[in-house]
């Protein structure tokens, strides 16, 4: 499979902007320069990004299409800082720091062996939070959602929207 390249984004006409009502406030523009990615495997070197250059403006919508394995993921990783470009820069402009970024995974990720609660709380025990803590702030986010009903279930009890 190519990586993706330029090339493949230049049929990239269409631009659709949401009503600035719908914009939260933390949308801002991203601009990705000349990124490149590539990964070390047993077969080689394999070219997940290369050269990728792009601006996304505050209010668009942006999606990412293509076939499978040509570095989709791989761009939407390195743009909420899960993984660092081989080369090229990636910056919020108008941000002193990059705001907090949000992944979204195409599978659920969740531990099978933890309670709805824990896989919650997961992040903040390894951010060092006490146990007390963790469980109250899970709870509240799970309150938040409707699904403090099943904070002791586990994964497997629930359905696939939950």
């Amino acid at each position: 499979m190519d990586s993706l390249t330029n090339e493949h984004l230049r049929g990239w006409k269409t631009r659709s902007r949401v009503s600035s009502h719908s914009t939260p406030s933390f949308a801002t523009h991203l601009s990705v320069f000349h990124i490149t990615k590539a990964f070390i495997s047993p077969r080689g070197t394999i070219s997940a990004l290369a050269d990728v250059t792009f601006t996304a403006f505050q209010g668009e919508f942006v999606a990412l299409v293509g076939p499978s394995g040509c570095g989709k993921s791989t761009l939407l990783r390195l743009v909420a800082g899960l993984l660092a470009p081989d080369s090229g820069q990636i910056e919020f402009p108008g941000w002193p720091q990059p705001p907090k970024r949000r992944l979204v995974f195409q599978d659920h990720a969740l531990f099978p062996w933890m309670t709805v609660a824990d896989n919650v709380a997961f992040g903040l025990e390894m951010d060092g939070i006490d146990r007390t803590d963790r469980r109250q702030r899970a709870i509240a986010q799970l309150e938040s959602m409707g699904l403090a009903g099943f904070a002791d279930h586990y994964p497997h009890e629930l359905s696939g929207g939950m």
